[in-house]
Formats: C-alpha cells, structure tokens, sequence
C-alpha cells in the first residue's frame, strides 16, 4: 500500500510539473511572438479587424457590447471553424430556450468569425482568447456568462479552468474522440490538464466517443450520448429556385452532370483531374467543382490540375465575366462548401483517398449526406466508417480507392438511376434517424444550468 501511494504521489507531481511546463512552454511562445504581432497588426496594419481580432485575442472586448438588461444574463458558445456548420440551429434553439441570455460566440479562426456574424441569435463574435489567464477573465469580466458551451472538440483548458473557478456552468456538445486522438500534438495540452473534469455536463456524438471519454477518465455520470449535431443541417438545403440560382452564378446548366469533390486535400487534385478526362469521355455533361481544405492550397491544385491540360477557374473569377467553358472549378471561399453540396449529382469527400494523417479521419460525411445525393469516399475515413458502411450496405462502389475506382463508379451512377435511388433512400434512413440530435443537446445544456 506504502509503495502504491507513493508511486501515486510521484505521478501526481509529475503531472503536475509536466502540465505546467506546457503552459510554460505556450506563454513564452506568445511572449516572443507579441512585439512581431503588434508591429504588424497595430502599427503597419489598418485593417480594422485585423486589429480589433488583435486586441480580442487578449481578452479586450469592444465598448459597445450588447448585454442584457440586467447585465448577469449570457451564454458563451466556442467552436472551432469546422465546427460552425453545427452551429445555426442549435443556436436558434438556445435562443428560443434562453431567451432572456445574449449569446456569444468565439472561434480560433478569422474566416470562420466572419460566418459567425452572419448566424441569426448570435448577439456577438469575437475571436477565442489566447490561454492566459488574465485574457480569459477580461472575457468573463466582460460578457458574465452562466455558462460556456464548447461544441465536438477542445483545445484550451485554461479557459475551461478559469471559467469553471469563475463558477460558470461548462457544457460540451456533440463531443467527438477518437481512440488516442487524445495524445495528438492538437490535444496534449488539454489532455495533461485533464481537460474533461472541468465539464459539468458532456454530450458524445456516438457510444464509441462515450467509451473513449471513460478511458480517458471523465466521469460516467456526467457523460450522456446526446447524437451527432451535423445531421441537422436543414438551413442549407436550397430550394429549388436558389440551386438553379447558383447553378447560373457558376455558370452550369440544370442538365449538367456535377461533381462536387469536397475538402479536397494536396495529391488527390491529381486523382480528381484523371477521373475528369476518362469520365467525360462518357458522360458529355460532366462538370466537376473542387473544394479544397484550405484555401491556401489553391494555387499548387491550380497548376497539378493544369498539367493534365484541363482548363480551370476560380469561383471569385466567374463574377462580372464573358465566360469561356472550363473544365473544373475552383472554389477559392470559404463556407460555401455546404450550398454547393445542394447541386451536386455526385459528392466526392476528400483526405479520404490521400489521408493528412496516421489517423486517416477523412473529412464530414455528414454535411453532403443530407443533401440525399450519392457520396464517394476513399478507405482513410475512419471518422465516419459507421455511416460509410452503413452506405457500403447498398453498393460497395462508393469506396473509391484510386482514379479508375471513381471514375467506374461515376459512370455507373450516370447510367444507372435506380441504383442511384437506392442509395439516396438509404442517406433519407440515416438522417431520419439523427434528426434529433440538436434539441437533444439543448436538453443537456438546460440540465447543466439547473444543476447546483
């Protein structure tokens, strides 16, 4: 027992001493980055909004910030830019069931903030603080939340721990992990704080995220399985005068055959452009539009896509043009991904057939799902295989594993509408079974608020 304790007390410390020396580690980078930020984003910059993120990294919130009448009444929800396609209907619901709160909303990502504004009930956005400390409580000194709602992931449990000694309720929603995706370089930090303990109430999107919660060490009793909120996504199904409306915009015909190839990453614009040229052969009407991760990737797709000779343009160059056809589009904004999907005949998802990493996730499945068109995908989508094989169950051709597998597959689904609706009747059965997710991660957050 003697030697067990003390063992236990040596782990303790060293936990200890290894969590501080990660924040150590995190503060002394932004030490040194600071006087390189401020000359750039203070001094040299006059953007605006370049600056004002600037200032809101480190807890400095506008003057004019709206709160609510008695000034004690607000909910603080976080998600990273990925995550912002779950968030406009929860949202809206959360509106609904606390109407007397503002709600505020932050996300790492400049882009994504900008998408943010544009969500109806959300009372502000502002950029997530950095782990400080004193930025955090500028935050919670500002905007007095009752409680923080972090949707799928974390990544700062500074602000969880500030936030939960504050006394604010803490609440995560449609919390995804897969198996040791807790020891990434994205999670370290959080993981060695114990990040999960600082949760009043956790929602997992599905039974194997409970169980790697419990691995990990949260707390049986505060974990509920609540459904993943990516199934409602109601708000981007366009109807159909808006598709043929963006059809127009992207200069495509209603006859066009469309592939939509989504969250393309680096390699696979290779395997998209080969598709493309034995594809076409066949089906004459063939349009391909490619979505690439990362906007910065535009560029080098540009020019591998060029190499095959196939002409392309970007989507911002379609505007205010005498348009020549062009092969493929490129579509070089962001959050467009979801509308486009509404087009599509076909979907392709990306980091599928080329993976980003050792976990090979791929990208959300989900998000073209709803739009009840057949989706391709490759082996690496280890995030989603409960929804793949469930697709898989009425043709195995939707796993792709190279050009001449999706180019086969895409000239199968053109000439076979049968197979084509089947497959969409399977997508109407898995997302009729999810379409309560969102109020069920409502229902856990008014649990959390009424919990003493």
């Amino acid at each position: 027992m003697i030697i067990l304790t003390l063992i236990n007390k040596k782990r303790k410390i060293a936990v200890f001493l290894y969590r501080h020396f990660l924040q150590a580690r995190y503060m002394v980078g932004l030490f040194l980055r600071l006087p390189g930020l401020f000359l750039k984003e203070i001094i040299l910059s006059k953007d605006k909004k370049s600056q004002e993120i600037f200032w809101q990294r480190y807890g400095f919130l506008p003057g004019n910030l709206p709160v609510s009448r008695d000034g004690h009444k607000s909910i603080w929800v976080d998600a990273l830019s990925g995550e912002i396609c779950q968030i406009p209907t929860f949202i809206k619901l959360l509106k609904k069931e606390f109407p007397e709160n503002k709600i505020y909303f932050s996300t790492y990502d400049p882009i994504a903030l900008e998408l943010a504004k544009k969500i109806e009930g959300i009372d502000f956005a502002f950029i997530t603080p950095y782990e400080l400390p004193q930025s955090v409580n500028r935050i919670i000194d500002r905007i007095n939340p009752q409680i923080l709602i972090v949707i799928d992931q974390v990544r700062f449990p500074v602000i969880l721990s500030v936030a939960k000694a504050r006394g604010v309720k803490a609440v995560l929603v449609s919390a995804s992990l897969m198996e040791n995706y807790h020891k990434t370089i994205h999670m370290l930090r959080a993981t060695t704080f114990e990040f999960y303990k600082y949760f009043d109430r956790i929602g997992v999107a599905e039974e194997r995220d409970r169980l790697n919660y419990l691995k990990i060490g949260a707390n049986p009793e505060r974990i509920v399985l609540t459904g993943n909120m990516k199934f409602d996504l109601d708000f981007l199904r366009l109807p159909k005068e808006k598709q043929s409306d963006l059809k127009k915009e992207l200069d495509l015909e209603e006859s066009d055959f469309i592939v939509v190839a989504g969250s393309i990453q680096p390699g696979e614009e290779s395997i998209l452009a080969k598709v493309y040229i034995r594809a076409k052969a066949i089906i004459p009407n063939l349009k391909m539009v490619i979505v690439p991760r990362y906007i910065k990737h535009i560029e080098t797709m540009e020019n591998v896509i060029k190499q095959f000779r196939l002409t392309t343009i970007r989507r911002t160059e379609i505007k205010n043009q005498n348009l020549i056809t062009r092969d493929i589009i490129l579509v070089d904004t962001f959050g467009e991904l979801g509308r486009l999907y509404s087009i599509a005949s076909v979907v392709f998802v990306g980091n599928s057939v080329v993976p980003k990493d050792e976990f090979a996730f791929g990208q959300n499945i989900i998000e073209p799902l709803v739009h009840l068109c057949p989706i391709f995908f490759g082996p690496y989508i280890n995030k989603w295989r409960y929804l793949t094989e469930e697709l898989k169950s009425v043709w195995e051709g939707l796993e792709v594993s190279d050009e001449n597998d999706l180019a086969d597959g895409l000239i199968r689904l053109y000439k076979d509408q049968e197979l084509v609706a089947k497959i969409v009747s399977k997508s109407k059965e898995i997302v009729g079974k999810n379409k309560g997710n969102v109020l069920n991660n409502i229902n856990l957050v008014k649990m959390a608020a009424e919990t003493r």
